[in-house]
């Protein structure tokens, strides 16, 4: 009997499932950007230890000859044949864009630093491979990649 009876519920107009459909719209773009929010989130809070865990090898390992503000001005200045550079202004030098492959591969000793002479600096990719073969969890591409990541967050704002 009832299938005969006209149904006591209204039908819906069209003005009403168009309202439906963008508030479903709506819902959706709140939720997508309150996901996107979320892993962009994550991953500064990452960028932001990988810079912390840079800065500190920074310390330990290069701030001797460049300086803990990393200008080229360390302590060991004076036993040096050549002053290190000012790693704040490499992106200066490179007509803004701060050059990380050049920088990983200075680091990790593939490329070589005329001013240098005979590779004064130390390089360190070896060194860090070492030091995960004894036991570090990282390994020498991260350990250098939070470095190149440091030295990019301290660069010198350009001159306007």
């Amino acid at each position: 009997m009832n299938s005969i009876l006209p149904s006591s519920r209204p039908s819906r107009s069209s003005s009403s499932r168009s309202s439906s459909v963008r508030w479903l719209l709506l819902v959706g773009a709140l939720v997508a950007t309150a996901s996107y929010l979320s892993v962009a989130t994550a991953q500064d809070s990452a960028s932001e230890a990988e810079v912390a865990r840079g800065k500190k090898s920074f310390q330990v390992y290069c701030a001797s000859c460049h300086g803990a503000d990393a200008r080229g001005e360390g302590p060991m200045l004076s036993a040096l044949r050549f002053q290190p550079r000012d790693l704040t202004r490499l992106s200066k030098r490179n007509d803004g864009t701060f050059p990380s492959e050049m920088v990983a591969k200075v680091i990790d000793g593939t490329q070589e630093v005329k001013g240098h002479g005979s590779n004064e600096m130390p390089v360190w990719g070896p060194i860090f491979s070492a030091q995960h073969e004894g036991g570090d969890a990282r390994t020498p591409e991260s350990r250098i990649q939070e470095l190149v990541s440091y030295l990019k967050s301290i660069q010198a704002e350009p001159e306007g």
